[in-house]
């Protein structure tokens, strides 16, 4: 099997200058039952197995602080759901059977050291 449509990340630029993490903007080329926000997503996505959901995600940066929400799309459907707030930044995204699994950076004050951010937390979340 293969996707149903090309999902485009164009207009690539750093979150914060300097920062490993990226924003950009999302065209799904062939599909035309969503419609995207223009910008504010980060370069990152999955697909189930089967291609029947695509998973993107959607910056969120209340009061400076790093978030985000999955923006889960049934290409069955065309029906689009966006989860609540997640705070961090994805590293790795990957959905197993029902399970949405990520790595991501949730900075800790308290257990970062000069010149070394902490921390990498891996997660699972029920897909919609």
């Amino acid at each position: 099997m293969h996707s149903p449509f090309q999902v485009n990340i164009t207009n690539i630029s750093e979150v914060r200058m300097g920062s490993p993490y990226n924003t950009c903007e999302i065209e799904l080329v062939g599909f035309d039952k969503v419609r995207l926000a223009k910008n504010g997503w980060q370069d990152k996505y999955a697909w189930t197995s089967d291609f029947s959901k695509l998973v993107l995600i959607k910056l969120d940066f209340e009061n400076n602080t790093p978030g985000f929400h999955f923006f889960v799309i049934n290409v069955n459907t065309g029906k689009a759901e966006e989860t609540n707030r997640y705070f961090g930044l994805i590293n790795k995204i990957s959905i197993v059977e029902s399970k949405i699994i990520i790595n991501k950076f949730l900075h800790d004050k308290l257990k970062s050291k000069p010149g070394e951010l902490c921390c990498e937390v891996d997660e699972e979340f029920e897909i919609l």
